[in-house]
């Protein structure tokens, strides 16, 4: 069977190949014409119309998109419409101005509803329909023609290359969303913005429709659902992950004429899952980087940047073929260029492969650690026992690993391409041994301190009156609380009303909040009560001040108010002494809890090696006799799932 593909292909190559000797007809595009099948009209008629009218420019256009339609389908069916009642359900509170929060349980509890009722949602209950089976010539022709239309009549357009013109503003498909006029549809919707803002550069436009377009935000939820939204789809909801927002926003700003390109990392150098965002290709060729979902046109970077990939429309011809399998689908793909150094300082790296493939391979791959396991970044030819890899971020850890039956095998002991671009090994020791202080299991991350920064300033009150105008201030927050923290009040009055007040009117963000105290005899006390504060919110869209009340620091108070101070407290039923106060911020929780359970490993022969299970009895934990120079990994076993490993220097953990 396999023969006989093989000379069916090589018969169609050579009548491609005969075909373009003859007419000039693109080899890939003859090729795409013979598999179209009864379609193959269609397409004909967007190349023969361009011949008529003897328009060279898009009648090449045309063979880009034709050319390239070989591996591009939409998936369609009653699967993808039958959710519907989730996006009518996102879209009627969107339009009572009802806050949808990105872990909202309600919203959680209607999905769950909807699921169980209609049944899991499946990728393979899909329908694959190939475009250059059903795509119209009137469908290429008004693609085509429109995008040709806000080129030449900007002051700009055409100082815009023609291949990143037909890249990133003729192409018509991002994945595999529906095949939609969604040109059109955003240029008639938005071009009284477009035509109206005097623009002199696409970045100016860009930044105008940016701000004016309405936002698109976050919803992980949705990578539950394994589809690309429809446009009807992300006008009821504007909500969806970051690839969904990138794609709606690529769609609008490709509609004005402006080239936007979609970047990802299949997953941060320091941090597990990956991320898309979207990039405008300026006329000079530079790019601009930038948010989708944030008002501000701008890039906000937190973590460290191993592999960057750009999505590309037409193929790149990889050299992978024949070898498929060993390399993991997530970075199998001839539509993606690399553009790391776009981001940060890159090194070619040399990788001698210490641990032997059971089967002769050709290719390795290089990975960072992901959510419990290593996760492939990109790959390179075997020669000489090792692996060339281009452009890899500086300041991460990585190890080489081959792919093998769906799964990665050791190639190399870990190590770590430092800000000096010097590739340093790790490798426990054998000998040495060193004691490990530690306070976390996870880094802190950019919006994790974030959260805890908010919270300097922000004051715990005592008063004898409900609305607090008589409060006396019991302590100030002076510095970012990381951790479960426990304060001693001084001050001797008492008070029934009690409470934790934001510094500023905005955002209040705290988890747990308990009062101590009572009388002389028992200032050990935990003071209950009723619960107090400001704003109300419901549970149903929003985090309400009674979850700094329920014994879990999963759980947090986030009101928030742009003109008063949002608060948190308890009417204690009587006047009663306070003598300590203990709070914990809104945070990962990833901090050492006392009462939960740890186990420290570390990494040796390709098996994590346990140092034993402790009980937290403080904020932190001490072990003993830990193999130097290694790599960590700290499980809590009472809670949680995020965990990164870590490196041990100069007394400190240093998460990679």
């Amino acid at each position: 069977m396999y023969k006989y593909k093989m000379h069916r292909i090589l018969i169609l190559f050579l009548l491609s190949y005969v075909l373009f000797s003859c007419n000039n007809t693109p080899r890939d595009v003859s090729m795409i014409l013979d598999a179209a099948g009864d379609n193959r009209v269609e397409l004909e008629k967007v190349i023969d119309h361009y011949k008529s009218i003897g328009d060279k420019e898009k009648l090449k256009a045309a063979y880009f998109l034709i050319g390239n339609m070989d591996d591009k389908y939409a998936l369609e069916g009653n699967v993808i419409r039958k959710y519907d009642p989730f996006f009518n359900y996102l879209k009627s509170l969107r339009e009572k101005n009802i806050q949808i929060l990105n872990n909202s349980r309600f919203i959680e509890a209607k999905w769950d509803s909807i699921v169980s009722v209609l049944g899991p949602v499946r990728i393979q209950d899909a329908e694959i329909v190939p475009d250059y089976r059903i795509i119209k010539a009137d469908y290429l022709i008004r693609t085509i023609d429109l995008a040709f239309v806000v080129r030449d009549s900007s002051p700009w357009g055409r100082k815009i290359s023609f291949d990143q013109f037909c890249e990133y503003v003729v192409s018509y498909r991002f994945r595999h969303e529906p095949l939609e006029d969604w040109r059109s549809y955003y240029r008639d919707k938005y071009h009284l913005i477009s035509d109206t803002i005097k623009a002199d550069s696409c970045y100016q436009l860009a930044v105008r429709m940016h701000q004016l377009v309405p936002r698109a935000r976050g919803l992980s939820l949705f990578f539950r659902y394994p589809f690309d939204f429809q446009i009807r789809q992300m006008e009821a909801s504007r909500l969806g992950t970051c690839h969904h927002i990138c794609t709606y926003e690529s769609m609008v700003m490709r509609s004005a004429g402006l080239p936007v390109a979609i970047d990802f990392v299949p997953s941060w150098g320091n941090h597990y899952p990956g991320h898309t965002w979207n990039t405008l290709i300026m006329e000079n060729g530079k790019p601009f980087h930038y948010e989708g979902h944030q008002f501000v046109f701008g890039q906000y970077y937190i973590y460290q940047f191993a592999k960057v990939y750009r999505k590309t429309f037409g193929r790149q011809y990889t050299n992978f073929h024949g070898h498929e399998k060993e390399i993991p689908q997530s970075i199998r793909n001839d539509h993606l260029i690399d553009v790391t150094p776009e981001y940060t300082k890159t090194l070619n790296v040399s990788i001698p492969l210490t641990y032997y493939s059971s089967t002769k391979k050709k290719y390795a791959l290089i990975c960072t650690f992901g959510e419990n396991a290593w996760v492939a970044q990109d790959w390179a030819e075997i020669r000489n026992n090792k692996a060339f890899f281009k452009n890899m971020g500086i300041d991460n850890l990585y190890r080489a690993m081959y792919f093998e039956d769906g799964a990665l095998k050791p190639a190399s002991d870990p190590f770590v391409i430092n800000a000096k671009s010097e590739i340093i090994y790790i490798s426990p020791s054998a000998n040495e041994r060193q004691p490990l202080l530690l306070y976390r299991k996870y880094p802190i991350l950019k919006h994790i301190q974030f959260y805890h920064e908010r919270m300097v300033k922000g004051s715990f009150q005592g008063s004898n009156s409900r609305d607090f105008k008589d409060c006396v201030n019991l302590y100030t927050i002076t510095t970012p609380p990381s951790k479960i923290e426990t304060v001693n009040v001084t001050n001797t009055s008492r008070f029934r009303y009690v409470r934790f007040s934001s510094p500023f009117p905005g955002n209040g963000d705290i988890a747990e909040l308990e009062f101590y105290g009572g009388n002389e005899s028992r200032d050990s006390l935990k003071l209950t009560g009723q619960p107090i504060g400001y704003p109300e919110v419901s549970p149903s869209v929003g985090t309400p001040y009674q979850n700094a009340f329920d014994g879990n620091i999963d759980t947090y108070f986030n009101g928030y108010s742009t003109t008063l101070f949002c608060w948190a407290g308890l009417d204690l039923g009587k006047p009663r002494r306070i003598t300590k106060i203990r709070y914990c911020p809104r945070s990962d929780t990833n901090f050492i809890v006392p009462g939960d359970r740890y186990e420290l490993c570390y990494w040796k022969n390709d098996e994590w090696i346990s140092m034993g299970v402790q009980i937290a009895k403080e904020a932190f934990l001490k072990y003993e006799n830990v193999p130097s120079g290694g790599l960590y990994l700290l499980h809590n076993l009472s809670r949680g799932k995020e965990e990164r490993i870590f490196t041990y220097e100069e007394g400190k953990q240093v998460f990679w």
